[in-house]
């Protein structure tokens, strides 16, 4: 999966230094307001392109999936531009600031046929106990990715 990041910030260093390190995807773009800054981040965590706007990054035939990581007020507007332009989305939390912008924005993506998920950390969520045990029981057979 070739993907692109919005947002060069902290937590997108995590993201970036995470996906990095698995086959499965490849750091195509990155874009932050200050075109330094997005060089910078590209040069540290090995993506092929930095962009200066947003808008730019959003226009790369060559991407599947957008990660999102800007300030939290901004990420109703990110997500719709990504959308509009008929880009997959991850987007990280708090996913909007209320429940009227998130009805928006997932109906909005319904309409563009695209993905849109919140980007959560689940290590600490009691579901994740069950579902390792589960796992482990072969129940459900060996899992893998592909």
């Amino acid at each position: 999966m070739k993907i692109g990041f919005i947002g060069c910030g902290k937590m997108a260093a995590k993201m970036a230094t995470v996906l990095h390190g698995l086959d499965d995807f490849e750091l195509v773009a990155c874009a932050a307001r200050d075109e330094n800054r997005a060089i910078e981040f590209k040069n540290a965590y090995h993506f092929k392109k930095a962009y200066a706007s947003y808008e730019e990054l959003v226009k790369d035939k060559d991407l599947d999936l957008i990660y999102i990581s800007v300030v939290t007020k901004a990420h109703f507007e990110t997500m719709k531009l990504c959308i509009d332009n008929h880009k997959n989305v991850v987007c990280e939390k708090p996913f909007t600031l209320n429940s009227v912008e998130s009805k928006k924005i997932i109906d909005l993506a319904k309409k563009n046929k695209v993905f849109l998920s919140e980007c959560m950390w689940t290590r600490f969520m009691p579901i994740k106990d069950e579902v390792l045990k589960i796992i482990k029981s072969g129940e459900i057979g060996k899992p893998y990715l592909y």
